[in-house]
């Protein structure tokens, strides 16, 4: 993901978090893990740090940081994404802090 140089909050928001980081990590996630309890969904965060360095990357490849989570199905992703809980408490931190991002869905081994 690519963080936006300075948060873009809604007038009125009361959670707003001072800069983009904090607003991912302590405004998104705490909201993502709030709706994941609510719908009863357990992820494994996998990996969540700053990209170093791109190896082959493109122009468009410059991120931030890089989260993977693993979920049992998409329809948990799916449940936690169409929550109440998300809508409220977490998309919008995710708005007004993250400038791009990709999602890319694997299957392990």
């Amino acid at each position: 993901m690519r963080f936006r140089d300075a948060p873009d909050y809604a007038n009125g928001f009361a959670d707003a978090k001072p800069d983009s980081r904090s607003g991912y990590y302590e405004g998104y996630v705490g909201g993502f893990y709030a709706a994941c309890e609510e719908v009863g969904v357990t992820p494994q965060l996998v990996y969540a740090g700053q990209r170093i360095h791109g190896l082959l990357a493109g122009p468009d490849d410059d991120w931030d940081d890089i989260v993977v989570v693993r979920y049992d199905s998409f329809a948990d992703l799916r449940a936690i994404l169409d929550s109440e809980v998300y809508a409220r408490l977490a998309k919008p931190h995710r708005f007004a802090v993250i400038a791009d991002w990709r999602f890319i869905a694997t299957r392990g081994r």
